[in-house]
């Protein structure tokens, strides 16, 4: 089997799907740890707006820039 060359954007799609609906409560929110893994969030959801919030599904990928890089 030879190698393919490909772009990133050739393989993968951008989702955007939000709570909109409130489908998912603050128990549901998850955040993104130091070491790449979700996990529940440490953040005070108190009066925050959920529909603004993304929905990742089973299987699908997520990035985040804002966490550092781990150190061993």
């Amino acid at each position: 089997m030879g190698l393919s060359k490909y772009k990133l954007g050739e393989l993968i799609e951008l989702r955007d799907v939000r709570n909109s609906d409130l489908q998912y409560g603050i128990a549901d929110v998850r955040g993104v740890n130091n070491l790449k893994q979700l996990m529940p969030t440490k953040a005070d959801l108190n009066g925050r707006d959920l529909t603004k919030f993304q929905i990742v599904s089973p299987g699908a990928v997520s990035y985040t820039h804002l966490t550092l890089p781990t150190t061993s």
